[in-house]
């Protein structure tokens, strides 16, 4: 990989981890206006922000070893994917139980996403400075 394709590689990936990672807290600004047109409850309202830390947190144990089986680039792609559908099922979830499966199985894509992302840089970058620059 050329050096101002593994840059932009890296910008890339950064831009997509920062999304994944602001995800965790953004959904704090909704959550009177989720409470209002979605309803239930207080208790629903933590689990709209409690699915997706969850599901990211949990599904990180089980998500490197799908990297190393399958490689990076499916592995990333599939957790992309799985993210953007799931996003679309949040912005169009007409209840909170469906809401809060939508931010579970972001959770879930965005687990998938970090170790993909960590094999990435692995892969466009040779051991030693380069990598660790990257």
């Amino acid at each position: 990989m050329t050096s101002r394709a593994a840059r932009a590689g890296i910008g890339l990936l950064t831009a997509a981890t920062f999304m994944l990672f602001l995800d965790v807290t953004v959904v704090n600004v909704a959550l009177d206006r989720i409470g209002t047109e979605l309803g239930g409850g207080l208790g629903a309202l933590q689990w709209v922000l409690d699915a997706y830390t969850v599901a990211l947190t949990v599904g990180l144990a089980g998500a490197g070893p799908l990297v190393d089986r399958y490689g990076p680039v499916p592995v990333a792609v599939v957790g992309v994917a799985v993210f953007t559908v799931a996003s679309v099922v949040c912005a169009l979830a007409p209840t909170a139980g469906v809401l809060l499966a939508g931010r579970a199985a972001q959770g879930v894509g965005a687990a998938v996403v970090v170790p993909a992302s960590l094999g990435l840089v692995a892969a466009a970058h040779p051991a030693g400075p380069a990598r660790s620059h990257a």
